[in-house]
């Protein structure tokens, strides 16, 4: 202690610096270091899951391919197949008209082709619809057991910027000047009737979506939509799980959409 004070050190400062230092670094411990910890693990935590979904979600794509695959080998086969029956079953036909007159022969070949003409439509549009619909209610279940909410939402979000692009460049038809000034008279007056002459004029405003559509998106559309048709109407809106993510608006007769159901049924 003498030692200490003959080289000027205060003995009582340095032990109240020591515990202050060590205090210090306790608090340092608890309050910063642990919780600085916590958070990069979180984080590192985080990136290796969005990269388990990244993966997992390539993986069903490509089994996605491979069903595709599979489903339109065996629709051929189904195909080749009918085609085969018919062919046989056109020879049958064939054969008996041959025993029949020549006018009871050519009418029976002719009701025979116009039967097989009528037919063909038919088929290629159910084969077409079958494989639609499977791949896309696929789609909709591996969609929404891989990808988590928040990267849901950041799906949305883009397909609601080109939604609303999509609006901007479709015309819709402006309300004639007339009835527009009577239209806003009335909305002045009696809003109930308003909306209905509105609709009369022009049909259902309607808005679909998938997971939630905001305040701010809903101001955003009705104020696109009055200013193309020239008064202010209220848009209806409706949750259509089908729509798999994004938004479909039917406004005067037309379909204006950007939703992954309809992405995947033109890319079939």
């Amino acid at each position: 202690m003498q030692f200490l004070g003959s080289l000027g050190i205060n003995i009582n400062v340095l032990i109240a610096q020591i515990v202050n230092f060590g205090l210090l670094m306790l608090v340092l411990s608890y309050f910063v270091y642990k919780p600085t910890i916590k958070v990069i693990e979180e984080n590192e935590r985080s990136l290796q899951e969005g990269d388990k979904q990244k993966k997992l979600l390539e993986k069903e794509k490509e089994s996605f391919a491979e069903e595709q695959k599979k489903t339109l080998v065996e629709s051929r086969e189904r195909n080749r197949k009918s085609v085969k029956e018919l062919a046989v079953m056109t020879e049958t036909i064939k054969s008996r008209a041959h025993e029949a007159t020549k006018e009871e022969s050519a009418a029976l070949i002719e009701q025979t082709k116009s039967i097989l003409e009528s037919q063909k439509p038919q088929i290629v549009n159910e084969i077409t619809k079958e494989l639609n619909t499977k791949f896309t209610e696929d789609f909709h279940e591996s969609f929404d057991r891989l990808v988590s909410p928040p990267y849901q939402a950041e799906f949305q979000s883009v397909l609601f910027k080109i939604f609303i692009d999509r609006l901007d460049a479709t015309d819709l038809d402006r309300i004639k000047d007339t009835d527009a000034d009577e239209l806003r008279a009335l909305r002045e007056t009696n809003l109930d009737e308003y909306e209905k002459r509105l609709r009369r004029l022009i049909g259902t405003v309607l808005l679909e979506y998938t997971a939630g559509v905001t305040p701010h998106e809903l101001e955003e559309v009705e104020r696109i939509v009055s200013e193309k048709i020239g008064v202010d109407t209220r848009i209806d809106v409706r949750r259509n799980a089908r729509l798999i993510n994004g938004f479909r608006l039917e406004v005067e007769g037309r379909i204006i959409e950007s939703n992954l159901a309809s992405i995947v049924t033109d890319h079939v």
